[in-house]
């Protein structure tokens, strides 16, 4: 039997003072047997090496603001062990139907699958309401060979949370993203992009019970021009993850391919239907058949500088997604 704080300001189960709204008036309740932690994957990164990795992402960074990059204002740094639900999967998957690579627009290839297939999967879901979900899933992957029996000892000089959601929530969001792997797991296996039809059968069985782990986590508040700015990395690998003040470099850049790409093709019709115009009312008028001329650049600016700018602009912000660290994919491990 463990001792449980219960943070009376925001709601959150710690075991140390609130990381989330740093109350420190906490309440001792009792922490039940059912979410006592069974395993802990023991912080690898120190508080030194967690702020070395975090300063050489931000120099690497050529989005973020540049007084982010050499003189951060850092605040509240704090490692915590969040609290997973562990348990291992039998998944079925069964699928068939037609598929067709929709690339080839005049004659789209069409072929009939059929894919049945079995494998064991071990599932970790975060069993924290306070976390986002999907920043909890961007920190993966842990390596989980380093798992080591729960000892309060690994706690010292750190914080850790309780799980807070029930194992009925975390059950139906595993239920959702099984169907979801396997379904992935279905298109990758299909020699052809796109399935259009089809039957799908997604069976599994939980052949263990939950297991509560402990899994390592740095939290750091940065602030900006009075804004604060939270960033999480990855205890055990030096997974960076976070949102950061944009440089104004990098908000300009992004300005003149919008404005490009909303103006160029008003710009180009305007003028080309001016030149129409002129064409059409004096073909003789040297200006009009100067305009004339270059009305091949008029299209130009209607179709390929917009599109060049979209392109452009797509790239950009995915990159940006991407220096984030941020992902909305749910990766399950197999087991081997």
């Amino acid at each position: 039997m463990f001792t449980e704080f219960h943070c009376s300001s925001c709601g959150a189960k710690l075991i140390t003072r609130c990381i989330f709204c740093n109350n420190q008036e906490i309440v001792k309740q009792a922490f039940t047997d059912e979410f006592s932690p069974k395993k802990i994957l023991p912080f690898k990164k120190s508080k030194e090496e967690f702020l070395s990795i975090l300063q050489s992402n931000f120099r690497n960074n050529k989005y973020i603001a540049n007084e982010l990059k050499y003189n951060p204002i850092i605040n509240d740094i704090k490692g915590l062990y969040v609290p997973f639900f562990f348990s291992n999967y039998d998944l079925r998957v069964f699928a068939q139907g037609i598929c067709q690579d929709d690339l080839l627009d005049s004659t789209p290839m069409r072929k009939v699958f059929k894919i049945d297939f079995e494998e064991k999967a071990l599932v970790s879901i975060d069993a924290s309401s306070n976390l986002d979900d999907s920043l909890m899933e961007s920190l993966k992957p842990f390596n989980y060979n380093e798992l080591v029996d729960f000892n309060p000892a690994y706690l010292a000089g750190f914080q850790a949370e309780l799980p807070s959601e029930s194992v009925q929530i975390v059950d139906s969001r595993i239920d959702n993203w099984i169907n979801s792997y396997c379904y992935k797991s279905v298109k990758k296996l299909l020699p052809l992009k796109y399935q259009i039809e089809g039957n799908h059968a997604y069976d599994y069985d939980r052949t263990t019970e939950f297991e509560c782990v402990l899994l390592p986590v740095w939290f750091v508040n940065i602030f900006h021009n009075n804004d604060k700015y939270t960033f999480l990395v990855n205890g055990q690998t030096g997974k960076v993850l976070g949102d950061f003040p944009e440089s104004k470099q990098s908000k300009k850049k992004e300005n003149v391919l919008k404005l490009l790409a909303i103006v160029s093709p008003i710009v180009g019709v305007t003028l080309f239907s001016i030149s129409t115009l002129l064409f059409e009312l004096d073909k003789e008028n040297a200006i009009a058949l100067i305009m004339m001329m270059v009305s091949p650049m008029f299209l130009f600016m209607i179709f390929v500088i917009p599109l060049v700018a979209f392109l452009l602009l797509s790239a950009i912000r995915k990159e940006k997604k991407s220096s984030q660290g941020i992902k909305h994919l749910y990766d399950i491990p197999k087991l081997t």
